[in-house]
């Protein structure tokens, strides 16, 4: 059975490694103070799904304000992944389903996500639950070499 819940101190190993199946030549530092922060959040959660006490998913969702629809939010998805081994049993589901379950109680107009172009089984995922491309173009600038410290 899946349990999801928000990640906690401890979790960060974890997380790390499924991170690592997004891209497997880059590194994903997993801080502990960035975990702590995310689960004192109203608007940031880091969501995990966990079997038999092992973490096999986890999903990002932030809630955004936005300055258009009076005041309502909307929600971004990112790093949404469920280990090798554990795809196809349902666990991308359930994250979603809770995912979605917050950003509605947040007043959220519309939930966005960005997966790999080849990523067809994450399509097929979101598709089913009423994603569509609608002429939109999701555009991406990483920053990180930019970046001090």
């Amino acid at each position: 059975m899946v349990h999801i819940r928000e990640a906690k101190d401890g979790d960060e190993g974890q997380i790390k490694e499924l991170y690592t199946l997004l891209s497997p030549k880059d590194d994903y530092p997993v801080l502990t103070g960035r975990i702590q922060a995310l689960a004192e959040s109203e608007r940031d959660y880091l969501l995990v799904a966990e079997v038999d006490g092992r973490i096999v998913g986890t999903l990002t969702v932030n809630v955004c304000p936005n300055g258009a629809f009076g005041d309502l939010n909307y929600g971004v998805m990112e790093n949404f992944v469920v280990s090798s081994e554990k795809r196809g049993l349902g666990i991308g589901q359930s994250l979603y389903d809770y995912a979605y379950s917050m950003v509605k109680e947040k007043r959220c107009s519309k939930l966005m996500v960005l997966t790999l172009s080849d990523s067809k089984a994450a399509q097929a995922l979101f598709q089913k639950n009423g994603f569509e491309a609608d002429g939109s173009v999701g555009l991406k600038r990483y920053m990180t070499d930019e970046l001090e410290g």
